[in-house]
């Protein structure tokens, strides 16, 4: 089997791990899709619009408030960007072949096929997020300086 990008920590009780995963199954919106490996492969090479891909696991805390911030940056950036959400669980080649080791891991991936993925680790709050979108995808950064340097 291939190696595991992710050490499984030590065994929650049971009643913590239902809880994370019922939390994690109330959190999905229309604007957050959940893919398998195959289908980010293909979303990927197809884009029209900029993703954002959340490598998550079930059994981490952080990976279920990012949820949360993920599903109040799909409403706040709506069909202009892709939210996608990757469990390492059940998809271990995608993770290990991209070196997933710490969670929650976001992979920005601009529209355009010739500019590079940007890699975030850690949470980060939707405001944080959305700035970073604005910048990287839409170059809110660069008119913005633009315009001061004008």
């Amino acid at each position: 089997p291939p190696p595991r990008a992710l050490a499984r920590p030590n065994p929650m009780p049971n009643g913590r791990l239902s809880a994370l995963r019922a939390a994690h199954a109330l959190l999905r919106s229309p604007q957050v899709r959940e893919v398998d490996e195959a289908e980010l492969e293909v979303l990927v090479a197809s884009r029209t619009a900029p993703m954002v891909i959340d490598f998550y696991a079930t059994w981490c805390g952080p990976c279920v408030l990012m949820a949360q911030e993920l599903t109040k940056l799909g409403e706040a950036m709506g069909e202009r960007v892709t939210i996608l959400k990757i469990d390492v669980d059940k998809n271990e080649n995608i993770a290990s072949a991209l070196k997933i080791e710490g969670l929650p891991t976001l992979i920005l991936v601009p529209a355009e096929q010739e500019r590079p993925a940007m890699r975030l680790e850690g949470l980060l709050p939707a405001e944080a997020l959305a700035d970073i979108c604005e910048k990287e995808f839409f170059g809110a950064g660069e008119a913005a300086a633009a315009a001061a340097e004008e």
